[in-house]
């Protein structure tokens, strides 16, 4: 019983502790002033779609200055919103430190897909999200053109550009994807000048596996240059076109 007591006590000013911490940070905020703004990229990918002078050059835009505003003057979820805003921006929170400085942090939309139709080019990320582009850097994704406008072909796409980030031995082969106006594609290898007929985007894998054994293992005894396409829209088959030589 004594033991259920203090236990009981011990939950009770450890919320008192907190609730006093809360208050007395709340307390200091209301007199503070934001010394710094940091931006924090939360995504671990490796690559930076975003900097923080876009981010900072956004919100002065907008004419929001937060460095020497009191903080319990800033309205964070106008921030955020302002934030959302960049077309590379998946997700905004914005929150004061003890320490004075206001930080955002940001989360990112990851490209898998770059979509070219008509005029106009984006990104698709990896929740078939349509993003802009990014001003930093160019993502190392597979590219899709031609008649990509339909959304079953936009997602058959994604479902490629997601296969190819799974299987590296498939990435490094392939490098863009064109859609005929009936719907069937045709792949550009990273490697070799030869066209890869694939047909409609059924079965893929089966037909990315096709692919890759072929080019892995018999293309280089060939000689890369060997073929001008390379036909795989059929089953358990792969039907070749040599190169016109010009001395026939």
């Amino acid at each position: 019983m004594l033991k259920k007591i203090v236990s009981i006590l011990s939950v009770i000013a450890l919320i008192a502790l907190v609730a006093f911490i809360t208050v007395d940070f709340a307390d200091k905020r209301k007199g503070d002033t934001c010394k710094d703004v940091q931006v924090l990229l939360m995504d671990e990918v490796g690559t930076s779609f975003i900097s923080k002078t876009e981010i900072l050059r956004l919100l002065a835009d907008c004419g929001v200055q937060l460095k020497g505003k009191k903080l319990d003057c800033i309205d964070y979820e106008a921030v955020e919103q302002i934030v959302l805003r960049h077309k590379m921006v998946a997700r905004a929170e914005c929150y004061a430190c003890p320490s004075g400085v206001v930080c955002i942090s940001i989360w990112q939309h990851i490209p898998i897909l770059r979509l070219f139709y008509g005029n106009t080019s984006c990104y698709l990320d990896i929740n078939g999200k349509k993003t802009g582009l990014s001003t930093l850097t160019a993502a190392d994704v597979l590219v899709a053109s031609g008649s990509v406008n339909d959304s079953t072909t936009i997602r058959n796409l994604q479902k490629m550009a997601l296969l190819l980030q799974e299987h590296p031995d498939w990435d490094a082969l392939i490098e863009q994807v064109y859609v005929e106006p009936n719907g069937e594609w045709v792949l550009v290898p990273r490697v070799s000048d030869a066209m890869i007929v694939f047909g409609r985007p059924f079965k893929m894998e089966t037909k990315l596996n096709r692919v890759t054994v072929f080019m892995r293992d018999y293309l280089p005894k060939m000689g890369w240059n060997t073929y001008s396409t390379i036909n795989v829209k059929f089953d358990n088959q792969i039907v070749c076109t040599k190169k016109e030589t010009g001395n026939e």
